[in-house]
């Protein structure tokens, strides 16, 4: 008759109470046999009779193929005295009778015992004291057998899991690129630092004599693209802007061009005030005060006032 359950519930294996599945063989018979060894250790049946007593086909079927009896030691130590002689027996049968009664009643019959023979086989070796074919079952076959039981759990907290993991993949990538601008950005900003000590180097080394008596014109044009090159470079560095703009307007003073160098040391001190850099002093605290205090870079090398904000503060 179409889902119906014949035989007892007690001793029946996975595979009898699944409906529409009737593949039975004698690997079938293993697992009864495991289910009558199991009462015979215990003086219980695998499963508590209050569990079947009543229970839908259905029921039945989860619990015989869901569930995992209690290893008979166990069983035996939860519903036996609380006697001395309890525990003894719970300690005999502990170990290697819980493992081979475990793997005749494997709810997967290909982790059975093939056959009624092997499993007499094995409780013969544990008689005379030899190792048992059975073991205790891995943690990974615990692990994929509650997966198994908890489909829709565990699949949910998979979604989670790569959700999150993939969220901290992408934020660590993104705060190495973060890292990799900002050095880079650390390089190029000493890069352009270094040209600034070089020019500024070279600048403020003009003799003021030496370059009255000479042709200017050529040293003039460089000074005037250099400075156009500054008015043009939207990403300029405002403390680099300071010290080349002041060292400009220096050697324009050596050449004799005070208007040119007036236009240069101004910009250099609007620039100071008006862009300092966060978390430092004004961008005109990194021009050389001894430059501008020496009288090096001017005509006669007679001091000149510092313009007001061109120069650090002694």
């Amino acid at each position: 008759m179409p889902n119906q359950t014949v035989g007892t519930p007690q001793y029946m294996s996975p595979e009898q109470v699944s409906f529409g599945e009737r593949d039975v063989d004698t690997r079938t018979d293993v697992y009864s046999l495991g289910a009558l060894a199991y009462e015979v250790l215990t003086g219980l049946a695998p499963f508590p009779s209050e569990l079947l007593r009543g229970a839908s086909p259905i029921a039945l079927e989860r619990l015989i193929r869901d569930e995992t009896p209690t290893r008979p030691s166990r069983r035996l130590l939860e519903t036996g005295p609380d006697d001395a002689g309890t525990r003894r027996r719970a300690r005999e049968i502990e170990g290697e009778l819980d493992w081979i009664i475990g793997r005749a009643m494997e709810k997967e019959r290909s982790r059975r015992y093939a056959s009624a023979a092997a499993l007499a086989e094995d409780l013969a070796r544990h008689l005379r004291g030899e190792a048992v074919a059975a073991g205790p079952p891995s943690r990974l076959y615990h692990l994929r057998k509650l997966v198994a039981r908890h489909r829709v759990a565990f699949g949910a907290a998979t979604i989670v899991l790569v959700a999150l993991v993939s969220t901290v993949v992408v934020s660590l990538r993104a705060a190495e690129r973060a890292r990799r601008d900002q050095r880079e950005t650390a390089r190029q900003l000493e890069k352009y630092e270094s040209v600034a000590d070089f020019a500024e180097g070279m600048l403020v080394g003009l003799d003021p004599r030496v370059a009255r008596g000479a042709d200017t014109a050529l040293l003039r044009q460089m000074l005037e693209t250099a400075a156009k090159r500054l008015d043009e470079d939207e990403a300029r560095d405002p403390e680099v802007e300071v010290r080349l703009r002041t060292m400009i307007g220096l050697a324009y003073l050596a050449i004799a061009r005070p208007e040119e160098s007036r236009a240069q040391i101004e910009r250099a001190a609007a620039v100071s005030t008006e862009r300092p850099r966060e978390g430092r002093s004004p961008a005109s605290g990194r021009v050389r005060p001894r430059a501008l205090a020496s009288g090096r870079g001017r005509p006669g090398g007679s001091p000149r006032p510092v313009p007001r904000g061109a120069g650090a503060s002694p």
